[in-house]
């Protein structure tokens, strides 16, 4: 019968090691080395934590730099106002349908996309100013490049216009349209431009902007183009026109 027989030192060492007693052996000892076990799976692991921890950071922070860039509070005036102006053409509580909520929140879209338009152009023309006053800005503290910034800017009012001739609404096309100019007359550095240098030409375009030109487009684009009303200037409407222009004087 054929076997495989083992040297005796080899069968004795596999004994030791089965039964434990190897650890006090010198002729086991004489084969022990030191064993580097490769730990390459725990370091990838390591490596995917860090990477995602950082692209976390850096995400939050941007967001964070983004949400100081737009303004929200202003954001909030914005919401607050169209939306009390497209109240005013309501006569009973059945005008309150889907679809007059719908027509508000599509209206509201190109109204905050130019609202960031003009927060935008205003800190890119104010930027040496800003570091000064505001450091907590994205743009004088560097968190964004002007680059940055231009793209946002650019962005902002082409999706505004954009949207805004999509609904095939022409008061609020237009309302936009005024927005953007006199958006871009108060802040731009050009000759005759930059109307917030001047007290008188500031007073004027603030009581435009928010006296005139966040009622008259809501109001008619709900009346007519919502509701599928006459155009009709209510009383409601002009006191509220009246009341924002006095606050802004």
């Amino acid at each position: 019968m054929k076997g495989t027989f083992k040297p005796v030192p080899q069968l004795r060492l596999e004994i030791l090691a089965r039964t434990g007693r190897h650890r006090n052996c010198k002729a086991f000892n004489k084969y022990r080395g030191p064993v580097t076990l490769k730990d390459g799976y725990a370091s990838k692991s390591e490596d995917d934590d860090d990477n995602s921890k950082s692209f976390q950071n850096v995400l939050l922070k941007n967001l964070n730099a983004l949400y100081r860039f737009i303004r929200p509070y202003a954001c909030a005036g914005v919401v607050i106002a169209a939306t009390s102006n497209s109240l005013l053409p309501v006569e009973k509580l059945s005008d309150l349908t889907p679809t007059f909520f719908i027509g508000l929140l599509k209206a509201l879209v190109p109204a905050l996309l130019m609202h960031i338009y003009v927060a935008a152009i205003n800190q890119l023309s104010d930027v040496e100013i800003d570091k000064i006053n505001k450091p907590y800005l994205p743009l004088a503290s560097g968190e964004f490049s002007m680059g940055t910034g231009i793209a946002i800017t650019l962005t902002s009012v082409l999706m505004s216009l954009a949207i805004a001739m999509m609904l095939r609404s022409p008061p609020l096309v237009l309302g936009v349209i005024v927005w953007f100019l006199f958006g871009t007359a108060y802040s731009v550095q050009l000759p005759f431009l930059r109307w917030k240098g001047n007290s008188f030409l500031a007073a004027i375009s603030i009581m435009f902007l928010n006296g005139l030109l966040q009622q008259f487009p809501y109001f008619i684009h709900i009346q007519k183009y919502v509701l599928g009303r006459p155009v009709e200037i209510t009383r409601s409407l002009m006191f509220a026109i009246a009341f924002i222009c006095c606050f802004c004087i």
